[in-house]
C-alpha cells in the first residue's frame, strides 16, 4: 500500500514537471535496489521460498521502474521539464 501510494505522488509529480521527483525516485530506486540485492546475498534461502508469481511480479516492478527512470533521464525529458517551469 505504501509503494502504491509513493509511486502515485511521484507519478503526479512527474506530470506536474516537477524534476526534483524525478532525483526522490532516484534515490529511492537506487536504495531499494541495494537492500534488496544485500538482503537476498545475506539469505538466499528466501529466494527458494518465493512463488514463481511473486518473483515475477517483483522482476516486473524492477523492469517497470528502471524503465521509468531511463526515460526520465535523456536530455529530450530534461528539455520538457524546463519548458514546464517557464510557464509557471
Amino acid at each position: 500500500m505504501l509503494t502504491a501510494v509513493f509511486l502515485a505522488f511521484v507519478t503526479w509529480g512527474i506530470a506536474s514537471g516537477r524534476g526534483w521527483v524525478v532525483w526522490l525516485m532516484g534515490i529511492f530506486y537506487v536504495l531499494g535496489s541495494l537492500l534488496g540485492a544485500l538482503f537476498f546475498l545475506q539469505k538466499p534461502e528466501i529466494l527458494g521460498l518465493m512463488t514463481a508469481g511473486l518473483i515475477a511480479a517483483a522482476l516486473t516492478q524492477l523492469t517497470l521502474q528502471t524503465t521509468a527512470l531511463a526515460l526520465l533521464c535523456p536530455r529530450a525529458s530534461r528539455a520538457w521539464f524546463r519548458r514546464r517551469d517557464q510557464y509557471r
